[in-house]
């Protein structure tokens, strides 16, 4: 979904010289809409209810949107706006941590702030990935493409090997427990 969102954005803006911006309004409100009307069809835009054809539909759709849309975001606040990539990333990062610190607080429920951050870490992405390997002279780190992708590679390696080791140990104490 990330590459597809990634070529949607691309392909519209870059080929078909659709604005950043107008792109931005677009799936802000196709987002909205599909909101709206799985709202209004099921009720609950709970990604935990998700057991039907109609709500596996809308969810799908909405990814996608987000995945296009948070892209065409961070594009525009740290490239057209001239916000930077640093800045936008500390933007949409503090977004992003607001919306866990309403939740906490109870000020918005899970469902809300389980949205607002997922629509929020498209735009992460974009400018972090934008910050690194982008020259010097763009305002990036200038990081070769291929060193990240090896570093988050390694990464995203090493956690799941630790989280699926440490998911084991607690599996053989629990069965220690019972026995």
């Amino acid at each position: 979904m990330s590459i597809e969102g990634t070529l949607i954005t691309d392909f519209l803006v870059e080929k078909l010289h659709v604005s950043l911006l107008i792109l931005d309004v677009i799936f802000t409100i196709a987002m909205g809409l599909l909101f709206y009307f799985w709202y209004k069809k099921e009720y609950t835009l709970s990604i935990h209810s998700i057991n039907n054809d109609d709500r596996e539909i809308f969810y799908w759709l909405i990814v996608l949107t987000t995945f296009a849309l948070g892209i065409g975001i961070g594009d525009t606040i740290s490239e057209h706006l001239n916000f930077g990539y640093l800045n936008s990333f500390i933007l949409f990062g503090s977004i992003f941590i607001l919306s866990g610190i309403l939740y906490y607080y109870k000020i918005i429920n899970g469902v809300l702030a389980f949205w607002i951050a997922f629509v929020v870490t498209r735009p992460i992405g974009a400018s972090l990935g934008d910050l690194f390997i982008q020259p010097h002279a763009n305002g990036g780190l200038g990081i070769s493409v291929a060193v990240i992708n090896i570093v988050f590679f390694v990464v995203i390696i090493a956690a799941v090997i630790y989280l699926t080791i440490d998911s084991v140990k607690n599996r053989n104490k629990e069965n220690l427990v019972e026995i």
